[in-house]
């Protein structure tokens, strides 16, 4: 993946695809031969002193239900599919043309179909893909948890509206050297505990972290705009998150399928907890805008009032430039649509008006062409459907994280506002970052903080934070 998207020529789509396509055979038929099922036989009626063990066991068993159930020959097919369409995607976007990838689209969506099918979902096609991404969520779990938000968020940007604010992130546009942003995001990151003799920063189209080795080499992407170096801190932040997880998995997982993140919900929360929680805070930015000052002698503005800028609430289009309390309204959009494409049957010519009708339904705006609209996110087009309400799992996850661990750090603002966050990392790496796989994500949860996931921790930061700041 890190070739593909911060070194692969244009040509090279074809030969890429066909690797991948084989590669995922070659993955498939040794998870699925004969000899995986009889040692699965032979397990699955034992259990062991060994916590470590039995947990990969039952991985290995449940991957083992899902992968046998395909046609021999069709994952592969599918890996060199997604490798394909997601570079006609990169060309795609830049050109503003939604008709290049849609048949492509379509196939993915198809695909994804075809699997519920094989693994005994039938037509409950979503619960199947949210159950894949986040062990033990499905449509009734996350309906109840985006109607919460909804009730929330959407009579509060009615104030916003009639509160006339005149607050915006379009204010810190300046010009940013590209040299000097990754500079100083190379300095923010390390603040914050991303160990950089342990993975690298480089630039691509859409963040992501890769893990190559679990602990010894994590490496991140982000997205550089000299109009505007939040973008890139922000991003970098994220996707810091995201790599202090993989460095800090116990050491006694490397090597192992347990080297990973318990789940995609909770991998999102920790890269959403160090972009959010802490890298928009005010206490945050009154450690780290000086320094920023000193990076950008254009930002002359006190640190309130970019502070205020930088959180504004606003109506935009765009996902990844979204304040915090709009982006969840970006996801319950995604996920409403994938629910209607596979439980009503629609195609994926009506989705961009449907997209657009959305946006104009929730944020009272219409995107004003394709790369603003269905084109902007790489997730579909790289086979992540029905991916993205784990980033609004990942907000609730934080908020039980947050709720926490004030708990074990009552000062933990004040700590944040010095620039100290070992006794944070420590409480990470404590209470989710060791245990890696070796723990379904409602058991991380229960263990930290006794409780089940829920809106409501979360619910309760937005009030704290952005009331203050979008009422007069």
């Amino acid at each position: 993946m890190w070739d593909t998207r911060v070194n692969l020529p244009p040509r090279g789509a074809n030969c890429r695809g066909e690797i991948m396509g084989y590669l995922a055979g070659r993955k498939f038929a040794m998870k699925t031969s004969r000899r995986m099922k009889y040692l699965l036989g032979e397990l699955s009626d034992k259990t062991f002193d060994d916590g470590i063990l039995n947990r990969m066991i039952s991985i290995a068993g449940r991957d083992y239900g899902r992968m046998a159930a395909i046609p021999s020959g069709l994952s592969a097919e599918y890996a060199e599919h997604v490798v394909k369409t997601e570079l006609i995607w990169q060309e795609a976007r830049v050109k503003n043309d939604y008709d290049m990838v849609k048949g492509a689209l379509k196939k993915s969506f198809d695909y994804k179909r075809e699997f519920a099918r094989y693994y005994g979902y039938g037509d409950r096609v979503m619960d199947s893909l949210l159950n894949e991404w986040e062990e033990g969520c499905d449509t009734k779990m996350m309906d109840a948890i985006f109607e919460d938000l909804k009730a929330y968020i959407l009579p509060l940007l009615d104030r916003v509206r009639a509160s006339g604010g005149d607050y915006s992130r379009g204010r810190l546009k300046n010009n940013y050297p590209r040299d000097v942003q990754f500079k100083f995001i190379n300095d923010v990151t390390a603040a914050v505990g991303y160990d950089h003799e342990a993975g690298s920063v480089a630039e691509s189209a859409h963040p992501f972290t890769f893990r190559l080795c679990p602990r010894d080499d994590i490496r991140f992407t982000t997205t550089i705009r000299e109009s505007d170096f939040s973008v890139a801190l922000l991003s970098s932040m994220h996707e810091s998150g995201h790599a202090m997880y993989g460095q800090n998995i116990a050491p006694e997982l490397r090597g192992t399928m347990l080297g990973m993140g318990a789940s995609w919900g909770i991998d999102e929360g920790q890269a959403r907890f160090f972009e959010n929680i802490a890298g928009r805070s005010f206490e945050f930015w009154k450690r780290f805008y000086p320094l920023a000052q000193k990076y950008f002698p254009s930002l002359t503005m006190g640190v309130e009032d970019f502070y205020r800028n930088l959180n504004a609430v606003s109506f935009s289009p765009i996902r990844l430039e979204a304040d915090e309390i709009t982006y969840n309204l970006h996801i319950i959009i995604r996920y409403e649509l994938e629910k209607r494409y596979y439980d009503e049957c629609i195609g994926v010519d009506e989705l961009p008006a449907l997209w657009a009708d959305k946006y104009e339904e929730y944020l009272g705006i219409r995107p004003q062409n394709y790369a603003e609209g269905i084109l902007q996110d790489v997730q579909w087009f790289s086979g992540w459907i029905g991916y993205y309400q784990n980033y609004v799992l990942a907000n609730c996850y934080d908020g039980h994280f947050l709720a926490s661990l004030q708990k074990s750090v009552p000062d933990f603002w004040k700590q944040i506002g010095r620039g100290e966050f070992g006794e944070i990392n420590a409480w990470h790496n404590e209470n989710v970052r060791r245990y890696g796989a070796l723990y379904p994500p409602a058991e991380i949860l229960r263990k930290f903080s006794g409780e089940t996931l829920s809106a409501g921790h979360y619910i309760d930061y937005l009030k704290r934070k952005f009331e203050p700041l979008v009422m007069p």
